[in-house]
């Protein structure tokens, strides 16, 4: 809970563990408010597609040093999410070679008009170097074990997307999927994650006073010039 991640960012040895803490901690939370949304959806009636801004890296390969179960937790219900409804990962910048080896597929597709590359189905224990025996450790399904990649133009002179769908889908699926970001993509990226980039920004006023709720406190400038020069 909040609670104990509190204490744990605490007594966390340094920043290096503090910050994978953190970033475990919000890979859970976005799980977690993407499944109880899901939820939320079918019951009105809608099938809508779950968007997560990055890849699916991302979210599987972040690891507390404070508390390991957290990412079990993670893929757990990142698990029951992907069986429940259509989800894709959207990130604007990746270092794979999947399409011509030894050239970065975003160097590749940079100069692509309007339009996608043909879909790529890699296993995930491949493309990210992992283990079969701890990805079942994990608790990955057969459907997270696999996904299909693409690279994606919504419109002209709009950045490249690498598209991250779990599962293995047809190229006509794949087209499907674009057709419905689309409609949500006027300016060829999907509004609903600038919307929700926008609303967790938080300014240094807002940061400073979660710290202090948190009993983390910041020193000034003038504060750390008086210990450096003592």
């Amino acid at each position: 809970n909040i609670k104990m991640s509190k204490c744990e960012i605490l007594d966390t040895v340094n920043d290096d563990q503090a910050r994978q803490h953190v970033k475990a901690m919000m890979s859970l939370l976005e799980v977690e408010v993407a499944s109880k949304a899901l939820v939320e959806a079918v019951k009105q009636g809608v099938n809508p597609i779950v968007l997560f801004d990055g890849s699916l890296s991302s979210i599987i390969l972040n690891q507390s040093p404070r508390q390991p179960s957290i990412r079990g937790l993670t893929i757990k219900t990142l698990s029951s999410l992907v069986e429940e409804g259509d989800v894709i990962f959207i990130a604007k910048r990746s270092s794979n070679t999947l399409y011509e080896k030894g050239m970065p597929d975003m160097m590749l597709f940079s100069f692509m008009p309007m339009g996608y590359s043909k879909p790529h189905v890699m296993k995930i224990s491949e493309l990210y170097n992992i283990p079969e025996a701890l990805l079942d450790h994990l608790g990955l399904t057969s459907k997270l074990k696999v996904i299909t990649i693409f690279y994606v133009k919504l419109a002209h002179r709009s950045p490249l997307l690498k598209f991250e769908v779990p599962g293995v889908i047809s190229e006509s699926e794949a087209y499907e999927v674009i057709s419905r970001i689309k409609e949500v993509s006027p300016a060829g990226y999907p509004v609903p994650l600038f919307a929700a980039h926008n609303s967790v920004k938080l300014s240094s006023m807002t940061l400073r006073r979660a710290l202090s709720l948190m009993g983390i406190r910041i020193l000034s400038g003038r504060e750390v010039l008086r210990e450096v020069s003592l």
